[in-house]
């Protein structure tokens, strides 16, 4: 798996580097900020915010849509909401996130569609007693569907709006982190759920 995740990373680079050398496709960065929750921890509600940052590649496959292909590091996990003062806990996982869009044109508004690859770099969890390490893993990498829109207010400045959802679970099974009324989750496991929004400059060709 190791290996695998490597290959996807190599591949992602030399992609996004021959593309905005060659003529036909654009590029672009994007900065933002994630508010995410993991189902099936236990927890409800979008209570941890977390950075959304990358860039991407794409080409136009016709008139009014185009294919891209995107490099980001996002920021994922839950916590207590801040409200609950008698009780913490955070847990934030760490991604290299590998899109593939379709976006589709219309006016100043895009739509988006997409599926990609989570690769889990870390995690950092906390509770009342402090930083701690509970004993479930999580897979080195994960399935994603995405569904998004984006407003360009110039032709190179673009807000973007997007949900990003787990479709294979993200952990190996049982979570004592938070209660133990969260134990074994049954067939559906853990998956991410994540809001994010993001300030995009798009360098067009």
């Amino acid at each position: 798996m190791r290996h695998f995740t490597k290959l996807i990373l190599l591949l992602a680079l030399s992609f996004w580097g021959a593309s905005v050398r060659a003529q036909g496709f654009d590029g672009g960065v994007f900065l933002g900020m994630t508010t995410s929750q993991v189902d099936g921890d236990g927890l409800q509600g979008f209570d941890l915010p977390g950075l959304n940052a990358g860039f991407y590649a794409k080409r136009a496959v016709g008139k009014k849509s185009t294919a891209r292909l995107e490099l980001a590091f996002v920021q994922k996990g839950s916590r207590i909401p801040p409200s609950d003062s008698s009780n913490f806990y955070k847990l934030r996982l760490n991604y290299i996130q590998i899109p593939l869009v379709y976006e589709y044109r219309w006016k100043d508004l895009s739509f988006e569609i997409g599926l990609g690859a989570d690769i889990f770099v870390n995690k950092k969890e906390e509770d009342l007693s402090g930083p701690r390490d509970s004993p479930l893993g999580y897979y080195r990498v994960s399935m994603v569907g995405l569904f998004g829109v984006s407003y360009y207010f110039t032709d190179n400045w673009i807000l973007n709006l997007r949900t990003t959802n787990s479709i294979t679970n993200i952990s190996d099974g049982r979570n004592g982190a938070v209660s133990q009324a969260a134990s074994y989750f049954g067939p559906y496991g853990q998956r991410n759920d994540v809001l994010s929004f993001a300030l995009i400059y798009e360098f067009n060709n």
